[in-house]
């Protein structure tokens, strides 16, 4: 194959110098035979890879030329030699998981020769009337030698972490266990591309070690053996106004033991997020959730953990529990009145307190007034056009008959084009983050306050 590969190569650059050596020595190359033949009598393509360099531009560019020469048959020859390693991994994995192995393979590919060019050395350079030329050589036997440490050592290293991960396990240290063979399984990456080049330059030797299928069950049997038990908050009824939040728990464990440090995301069935909660020295984790008003009113608590391949995302995803809550709307009602003028802002903010459970009328006796102003803050000069920043802030005042009990207050800036963009820009922001969960906790936590004055 190398030979094939550089028979190909020396075609490139004979046919390059016949372009070039007519023009500039009138049909006569002085240049040494090597530079067309590819071939190098002190360095016979058994024991060494060539690269060629010519160039006009001079000894430095000619080197580097010839590293570039050297570098790209090593590359062609890794992409050939991989096809058969992609044939069988797609055998094995099936298609979508072995692209998403390859082009990390692939990736990896290309540090190994990065890598491998270090042992580059420019042993022979020279100059014939303004032609410059150098060869680049690699040698096998050392690059075989150094290839064969370095595999050696990946593949220890991948027994070392499936040991770690079942030994995790056995604690009960979920999190840790698979993070263990994630780690373990990333590793195939460098050794798969690095087995590669060493088929290139020698007889690949047989490395024991686990294969991916092994790792990947190791996985599969931790995830199989979590489960989320709820042991606090299910099938409440909460009053608005009188109950300001849920209060949930759980208890995550693999097998009969407890899972510590493991992280759950508690969201609602529809998919909105609520908040994250690491799992205490009992495998407990606990959430209180001030609660929407929703057509579905159910939050599930599941696993989350980062590290876990694309693959497992699904079965993961079924270990979970899930709290069903009754929301009764509260009978106090609101009234929203803000000024200046600002109806989008106002429709917003009674969106978001009737989300929470509370009525909105014209006639209720608890008012939530509040002001709404636009500034124009800053001037940016950019490259073309001006840019300004509008900021809008927001006081919002939870009163009674005249009284003032709780308020906040909250401001955002936005840019635009014009003026008015940047207004409408802000007002926009301030929409959304009036409707947000934090929004709607904000209000929440407000009126709470207010109502138990």
């Amino acid at each position: 194959m190398v030979k094939k590969l550089i028979t190909n190569n020396q075609q490139l650059i004979t046919k390059g110098l016949l372009c070039l050596l007519p023009f500039t020595f009138g049909g006569k190359s002085n240049l040494p035979k090597w530079v067309e033949t590819h071939h190098h009598p002190k360095y016979p393509e058994k024991l060494y890879i060539v690269g060629i360099g010519v160039t006009q531009q001079g000894l430095e560019p000619a080197k580097e030329a010839a590293r570039v020469d050297l570098a790209s048959q090593i590359k062609i020859e890794i992409k050939s030699t991989l096809k058969d390693v992609y044939t069988a991994i797609e055998r094995r994995q099936g298609k979508r998981c072995s692209q998403y192995l390859i082009s990390r393979v692939e990736n990896a590919s290309e540090q190994t020769v990065n890598a491998t060019l270090t042992g580059v050395q420019i042993v022979e350079t020279g100059v014939k009337k303004g032609t410059y030329y150098a060869l680049a050589v690699l040698d096998k036997e050392k690059l075989a030698s150094s290839l064969s440490k370095e595999i050696a050592t990946i593949w220890g290293d991948v027994d070392n972490l499936l040991q770690e991960g079942k030994e995790y396990r056995e604690k009960g240290k979920i999190v840790q266990a698979i993070e263990s063979f994630v780690r373990a399984s990333n590793l195939f990456t460098p050794a798969l591309s690095k087995e590669a080049l060493l088929r290139i330059v020698s007889v690949l030797k047989q490395f024991k070690h686990p294969s991916l299928e092994d790792l990947k069950s190791e996985i599969q049997k931790t995830v199989s053996i979590l489960s989320i038990k709820k042991i606090k908050g299910d099938n409440q009824t909460v009053v608005v106004g009188q109950a300001s939040s849920l209060s949930l728990e759980v208890l995550v464990l693999t097998g009969e033991n407890p899972v510590k440090s493991a992280p759950v995301i508690f969201s609602y069935v529809d998919g909105e997020e609520i908040g994250e909660s690491i799992t205490d020295s009992r495998g407990i984790a606990s959430m209180k959730i001030v609660p929407r008003k929703k057509r579905d009113n159910r939050i599930a608590a599941r696993l989350s953990i980062h590290s876990l391949p694309g693959e497992f995302e699904e079965d993961i995803r079924l270990v979970r529990a899930i709290f069903s809550y009754k929301l009764i709307q509260s009978e106090i009602p609101f009234r929203v009145y803000i000024r200046p003028s600002s109806l989008s802002i106002e429709k917003a903010v009674s969106q978001s307190i009737q989300e929470l459970g509370y009525k909105v009328t014209d006639d209720a006796k608890f008012k939530i007034t509040g002001s709404c102003k636009t500034n124009i803050i800053d001037e940016i000069e950019g490259f073309s056009v001006k840019k300004y920043v509008a900021e809008v802030s927001l006081i919002l005042t939870i009163q009674e008959r005249g009284k003032e009990f709780e308020s906040l207050s909250h401001s955002i800036r936005a840019t635009g084009d014009t003026k008015e963009k940047a207004e409408k820009n802000a007002i926009r922001k301030m929409k959304s983050w009036i409707l947000s969960r934090k929004g709607r906790k904000e209000f929440s936590n407000i009126i709470s306050s207010a109502l138990k004055r």
